[in-house]
């Protein structure tokens, strides 16, 4: 099996997330800091320099452990490791905050399709370690 053109969604202020119209998917997510008029346009980069987490997520929806990490990221609370480490490092949620994602297409299982997500998020954070400084990275090692 190919691998599958890893081609993310535009960015969209967290804000926005919920006009998503695949984030009842799984995949994998990155989330960024832009200035208002610095947001860039076209397909998100998961090189971008601005990335503060790349995660993923297999069992559940995007909208559910994005709700998940809202929730840790709003006020220290348990249920998303990335979105306490964000509260810790920023505070609480920045205006700036930014989402985009990729979700894969069908694959031969559903166990398959869960091994290709994980397999794309740690490669993504293994190229971003290798461009740029992985400490800005609110990802657990």
């Amino acid at each position: 099996m190919e691998d599958v053109a890893i081609i993310f969604t535009p960015w969209k202020k967290w804000l926005n997330r919920k006009s998503f119209e695949d984030a009842n998917d799984q995949g994998v997510y990155l989330l960024a800091h832009f200035k208002e008029n610095e947001i860039p346009v076209g397909a998100a980069s998961p090189l971008d320099p601005n990335i503060i987490y790349i995660g993923d997520t297999r069992k559940q929806t995007l909208a559910i452990r994005w709700s998940q990490f809202n929730r840790a990221a709003q006020n220290g609370a348990a249920g998303h490791a990335g979105g306490r480490t964000y509260y810790k490092r920023f505070g609480p949620l920045k205006k700036e905050l930014c989402v985009a994602f990729f979700s894969p297409p069908s694959m031969s299982s559903e166990r398959i399709r869960s091994f290709y997500i994980r397999y794309v998020e740690s490669k993504l954070i293994w190229k971003y370690s290798q461009m740029h400084k992985p400490d800005k990275l609110c990802n657990k090692s």
